[in-house]
């Protein structure tokens, strides 16, 4: 399957896909969870998308494609991957460097089932680690709401988790994006659960949220919501990749 999709990118002018054994085992595992269900979806029920399943086995990455498909043979399946655009786009996808295929089979009369998953690793991290650069950023907050004359920020532990997640988000699609917070629960007080509502809403917690694309952590002083007195709890989140520090500060009353 791998010399049939780097033949189809030789075609198209592309250069070759490389091998991944964890990438292969990662697709292998998941062509059987789908012969054992007897299902064709990106998505299984109680089964992660591949962006998760890629972080759940420790595979950083810039951009992912996935291939699914099943047929009477292996060959069948890959055709049927090529007749279908969009997955011919993700075959064709320029940028991608890395592929790993498995499959599946009950016997020899059954349906195969195919999984590709085709994709682009993270890029080498800026010098210093993410932790630094979040201690950076913890200080550079510090100094400015000293500098402001308001009271210092406390870290919250809850908040920092999230913004972490949402900093690896950021990286990995290389873009800044919104951080929808509808639906999270975070902890107060006595250990009671309140939900983090995107915005202020009576009897809930006001919660906003500040990103960044940056070479210098140190431009998280910026952040507008810096200025809002009401907000005491902050969580920090930094990931770095592609030539840059991708930030995101939250806060909480």
């Amino acid at each position: 399957m791998a010399a049939a999709v780097n033949t189809l990118r030789a075609l198209h002018g592309l250069r070759p896909l490389e091998t991944s054994a964890p990438l292969s085992e990662l697709a292998r595992r998941y062509s059987q969870e789908m012969l054992e269900r007897r299902m064709v979806a990106h998505v299984l029920p109680g089964s992660p998308a591949v962006g998760e399943r890629l972080e759940r086995a420790g595979i950083a990455y810039q951009r992912v494609r996935e291939n699914l498909a099943s047929g009477e043979t292996t060959l069948a399946a890959q055709q049927s991957l090529e007749d279908s655009p969009a997955h011919l786009a993700n075959l064709l996808d320029g940028p991608l460097t890395q592929l790993g295929v498995g499959t599946a089979r009950a016997s020899a009369a059954g349906p195969v089932y195919l999984t590709e998953i085709l994709l682009s690793p993270a890029p080498p991290p800026l010098p210093g680690l993410p932790e630094d650069a979040k201690v950076r950023v913890r200080e550079a907050l510090r100094r400015e709401a000293t500098r402001r004359g308001r009271r210092a920020l406390i870290a919250d532990p809850q908040l920092d988790e999230i913004a972490a997640h949402e900093a690896r988000q950021m990286m990995r699609t290389g873009a800044l994006r919104p951080i929808d917070l509808r639906g999270v629960e975070l902890t107060r007080g006595r250990g009671e659960a309140t939900q983090l509502p995107s915005g202020s809403v009576p009897g809930q917690r006001l919660v906003v949220a500040d990103v960044f694309a940056t070479r210098s952590p140190e431009e998280a002083a910026r952040s507008p919501h810096l200025a809002d007195t009401r907000l005491r709890y902050v969580g920090v989140g930094v990931a770095s990749g592609g030539g840059q520090f991708w930030i995101a500060v939250l806060y909480a009353d």
